[in-house]
């Protein structure tokens, strides 16, 4: 992984820096594809088969798949995942292509973009904008003459040798008769003279005591006239808050899953970076605008969206056979509704659904 540079703190709206578009891969791996979380998964079906009531109930997932559930009351649109049961273990996995894998873009404004498929400013052309851009920012941003090594290797790293980013497993008890096993990522290191010992370090540009951890994200301006919000270029200086206060109102699901994935991973920092078109009618080309550290106080009880977790988790050990199901989100109402599939389902064979809970 590598260290952020600090000279993009320093960019603002008079100054700002061409985007270099990137074509590095940084894929976003469901749990089943991990190969650590299938190790575990694998002990854990052992394990539950030589002593099946002394082994805890455990769900396993990523950081992505997890924030979406908790952050499930606002959401707008539409999404589904995979709820895989066998014995003691609950595997939660996307599939591929899905809204995981891509950025909304004014998702929670009043008037959200179009959907109309043939205009750039659709939220579908948005989305797929967005995500290109946050990959191009964390890509830009990081010095790569200045890297951290850990004691171990990246488990995708054939898959994805070029992008910066590492992998923090971590557990969580939900109780006494559950257990949570979570991938979570950090997108760069940062220098801090008052940072923490970081230990297990194998090399490193800086000393581990002055190593710090963050993640990187992007917030995309396509045109303020359209999103009804101040233009960066004249307010984003003189009136930050006013600017931040439109981006919370308008992508408050965006952000809100953007602060629980730092604080999953337990990162020091979390790093948001204004990027805007150059013309609002090309969004091939963009600029960055400095970055602003998100330390933030959102109005979000955190426990409530542990209390959905455990909830879904209650009811699939509790309720449902060994199996495959879809957890679908419905869009514009605050239900989600599971239904029970052929293992087979996604095998490229067609069957039929049945409904078990909303």
């Amino acid at each position: 992984m590598c260290y952020y540079d600090r000279l993009y703190d320093r960019i603002s709206a008079k100054t700002e820096k061409p985007l270099a578009p990137s074509d590095k891969p940084i894929q976003n791996f469901s749990t089943s594809e991990d190969p650590i979380l299938q190790k575990v998964i694998d002990l854990s079906h052992i394990m539950y088969q030589m002593i099946k009531h002394t082994t805890k109930p455990t769900v396993y997932a990523t950081d992505s798949i997890l924030v979406a559930l908790m952050s499930a009351t606002r959401s707008i649109y539409s999404w589904d995942m995979i709820i895989t049961k066998q014995g003691n273990t609950i595997v939660l996995d996307k599939r591929e292509g899905t809204i995981f894998d891509y950025i909304s873009v004014n998702e929670n404004a009043i008037e959200p973009p179009t959907e109309d498929k043939e205009s750039f400013n659709s939220n579908i052309a948005l989305s797929m904008e967005a995500t290109h851009v946050n990959r191009s920012f964390a890509q830009q941003v990081i010095k790569e003459s200045e890297k951290l090594e850990f004691q171990n290797p990246s488990p995708f790293s054939a898959a994805s040798p070029t992008s910066s980013k590492a992998y923090r497993y971590r557990k969580w008890e939900l109780g006494e008769n559950l257990s949570l096993v979570l991938r979570t990522h950090m997108d760069a290191a940062i220098q801090q003279s008052n940072g923490a010992e970081i230990t297990k370090l194998s090399t490193s540009a800086y000393p581990a005591s002055e190593t710090q951890f963050i993640t990187v994200n992007t917030l995309l301006e396509y045109d303020s006239r359209l999103s009804n919000t101040p233009d960066w270029r004249q307010k984003l200086d003189s009136m930050k808050g006013a600017v931040l206060a439109a981006e919370f109102k308008n992508n408050g699901v965006k952000l809100l899953k953007w602060t629980l994935e730092s604080l999953l991973s337990g990162v020091d920092q979390m790093r948001v970076g204004f990027v805007s078109r150059t013309s609002p009618k090309d969004r091939k080309k963009h600029g960055i605008y400095k970055p602003y550290d998100f330390l933030s106080q959102m109005n979000f009880d955190v426990g409530s969206g542990w209390g959905i977790v455990k909830t879904i988790a209650d009811l699939c050990m509790n309720q449902l056979d060994d199996g495959k199901y879809i957890l679908l989100k419905d869009a514009n109402k605050p239900v989600m509704r599971l239904y029970s599939v052929p293992l087979d389902t996604f095998d490229g064979s067609v069957q039929e659904e049945t409904a078990i809970v909303s």
